[in-house]
């Protein structure tokens, strides 16, 4: 008879030990008085006793059945202890379900065929509770510590699992290296792959981060650091080389000597190589696709690639305007129309750092190909960006370079793009400029004089000229426009064109701004001594000078040192500054005409401004640029710009002054336009000051 219920018994009572508690056993013997004997001891120790009559009806119970423990008599007819035994293991070990045979023979073979067939233990007939209690307690606690380990052991590997991590364990003294399965398929390797020592491991690491990876490990075995933690590149076997972050910690023996060391591998190679704020590949992924495309190129001749490197025009102003939270909505928005403008074309988008960003072009068929891909870009960029809820414009400029035989390097690559992309910003009406050979040197050069530029006003180098307005009603003098000269000991008489945009790019506009605006502020107030009719003064600013929180109080200490009316000051900014944000122009050249000054827009017809914006710009003159002067006999829609700027300033109420009149039909037509002002060589070249007083009372003889 087969009891499946727990054997009960009010008799000897015992205290149950904790561990007792809820191990169910099954007691299986023939014989009922053995089974009621082994039950009650074991019940009343707390134990969930369960019986089988024979070894049938154990297997029956075992297969529907989980079980802590099975007490099983040796001698049995039909399946005797051995033979359950064997076909228990066929679907437990000895740590899931512990056998202990209990016998009354003193056989020594048939104790070790039951051993040999799956038997953790044995007690003897008749048993001793003490020794029946202490070998079923101690089968118990090696299961639970099984358990245990392998519930541990679960735990860890679905954690590193979840984490995505790779695990690696060296046995320092053996010079093994175990690597999971995780390990071994980050790096592209299938499960069989043969690597199992730190040799092999090494040879997967990138050479140059060798040597750096060895100082680090070595480091943490000596006990020179708590934990051993290091970035590399590994090689892949599809996927070139991934950035791993691997980590470790040693276990050392009693005299601190490190004889294991286990960690895990973490692929960090998004981290590493995507702009954390665009989202697109930064410099490091870039020069590494450049230099496949490279490395391709020289097995493959024909294979034609191209960089563009591009900066964006004025975004330092927006940053320090608006805020880095607007300037980064700004390269947010720049980013996906970059994406946007190159979607149809094999090409890599990358951020390079700051508002430099960089484009590979793979495929060419010609290099007219890069050229159309820049002009995408370029025509991306007209419609304005929406930052800080305002409507910003902004200009690119971008340098293209592609590959030649010669070239070995992503970064040489890189770099002449860059230098075509500083010819290309140096030139206001130049967007997109190819690489030439000749421009290395010439961007020495550059970089020469710049330096050169931050020592030029404190050593006296640079001077103010000035060319004459004349007034064309009255053939006088109207005014002056103050022009900035540099004149260094190096590099003797610099261009304006030079120097202006790199003072712009090293911040010494600021600086050379002032030195301008002071010497102009003084020459006219001593030209304007004792005149009846006080002459004007014009001086061109930049959008640095502008947004600088000094510069009203500057304009204002210039006019009040030399008790010059505010009137005959005239600050003149370019229509591609204005432009860039109309908003805030608005509220700085206000900000400016309370002063007293009077405002100009140079450079008109240039830029890209509206009608819609043009009309709310606080302005007193409009200036047309020198090139539809040149032009206007050759080319009917310069003449046609010009007569649209004159009706426009009719309408707006304001003067305008027409610059680079070289000859008298130029200034014929102007006159028949009712064009008042004008200035150009036609009058006079730009004038030191020792000649000013002869210019400001000559009578023009125009026609």
């Amino acid at each position: 008879m087969i009891s499946q219920t727990p054997t009960s018994s009010a008799s000897l009572p015992a205290t149950p030990h904790e561990s007792d508690r809820a191990a169910r056993i099954l007691v299986v013997d023939d014989e009922i008085i053995n089974r009621m004997v082994l039950g009650q001891m074991l019940t009343q120790r707390g134990f969930e006793v369960f019986e089988a009559e024979n070894g049938q009806a154990a297997l029956q119970m075992l297969l529907s059945e989980p079980f802590d423990l099975v007490l099983m008599d040796l001698s049995m007819p039909g399946l005797n202890g051995i033979q359950i035994s064997r076909l228990l293991r066929q679907a437990h070990t000895q740590m899931e379900l512990p056998i202990i045979i209990v016998t009354s023979s003193d056989d020594r073979q048939q104790l070790l065929d039951a051993f040999r067939n799956g038997a953790n233990d044995y007690i003897t007939k008749p048993v001793d509770p003490d020794v029946v209690i202490a070998r079923i307690r101690s089968q118990l606690r090696l299961k639970k510590a099984q358990d245990d380990l392998r519930e541990s052991e679960e735990r860890y590997a679905l954690a590193a699992q979840g984490s995505n991590d790779g695990l690696w364990d060296w046995n320092i003294y053996l010079g093994t290296v175990f690597f999971s399965s995780r390990w071994k398929c980050m790096l592209g390797l299938n499960e069989a792959h043969a690597i199992d020592t730190v040799s092999d491991w090494f040879t997967l690491i990138h050479p140059e981060d060798q040597v750096r990876v060895q100082k680090d490990l070595t480091c943490h075995l000596r006990g020179e650091s708590q934990h051993f933690e290091t970035e590399l590149r590994m090689a892949h076997q599809t996927n070139g080389y991934r950035w791993m972050l691997c980590r470790g910690l040693a276990v050392r023996d009693e005299k601190g000597k490190a004889v294991r060391i286990a960690g895990s591998l973490t692929d960090i190679t998004e981290g590493k190589v995507a702009d954390a704020l665009t989202s697109l590949p930064n410099r490091l992924l870039f020069v590494d696709r450049v230099q496949r495309c490279i490395d391709q190129a020289q097995r493959n001749g024909d294979l034609k690639f191209a960089i563009l490197y591009m900066d964006v025009d004025g975004f330092k102003l927006i940053n320090d305007t608006y805020g880095h939270t607007a300037g980064d909505e700004f390269l947010i928005e720049m980013a996906k129309r970059l994406e946007t403008a190159v979607r149809n074309c094999d090409s890599v988008v990358a951020r390079l750092g700051g508002d430099e960003f960089a484009v590979l072009v793979e495929n060419l068929t010609t290099e007219e190909d890069a050229v159309r891909v820049a002009q995408r870009i370029i025509d991306s960029m007209s419609a304005p960006f929406q930052v800080a809820e305002r409507e910003l414009f902004s200009r690119a400029s971008i340098g293209i370079s592609v590959n030649t035989p010669e070239c070995e390097s992503a970064e040489q690559l890189i770099r002449e793009a860059d230098v075509a992309m500083y010819f290309a910003k140096a030139h206001v009406h130049l967007t997109y400029k190819m690489f030439e050979r000749e421009m290395i040197e010439a961007t020495t050069v550059r970089m020469e004089m710049s330096n050169a530029l931050r020592k030029a006003v404190t050593d006296g180098e640079m001077s103010v000229c000035y060319q004459p307005i004349v007034d064309i009603c009255t053939g006088t003098t109207a005014g002056f426009e103050a022009l900035c000269r540099w004149t260094s000991p190096r590099f003797g008489a610099v261009s304006p064109v030079e120097f202006i945009p790199l003072a712009e790019g090293n911040g010494q506009i600021i600086e050379i701004g002032r030195h301008v605006i002071d010497t102009a502020c003084e020459t006219i107030a001593a030209l304007n001594t004792d005149r009846r009719q006080p002459l004007a003064m014009s001086v061109n600013i930049s959008t640095r000078q502008i947004i600088s929180p000094e510069f009203i109080s500057t304009v204002k200490d210039c006019i009040e040192q030399r008790q010059l009316p505010p009137s005959c000051l005239k600050l003149e900014v370019t229509e591609t500054t204005v432009m860039q944000d109309p908003e805030t122009a608005v509220e700085l050249l206000k900000a400016l005409q309370d002063t007293g000054v009077a405002i100009g827009l140079d450079d008109f017809g240039t830029g890209y401004s509206s009608l819609a914006c043009l009309h709310r710009l606080p302005l007193n003159v409009l200036k047309i640029d020198r090139s539809f002067v040149r032009d206007m006999f050759l080319s009917r829609e310069n003449k046609a710009i010009i007569e649209t700027i004159m009706k426009l300033a009719e309408s707006l109420r304001l003067d305008v002054v027409a610059e680079g009149v070289e000859n008298i039909e130029q200034l014929k037509h102007l006159e028949s336009l009712g064009c008042r002002y004008v200035q150009g060589f036609y009058f006079s070249a730009p004038a030191a000051r020792e000649e000013l007083e002869e210019l400001a009372d000559r009578e023009w003889q125009l026609f």
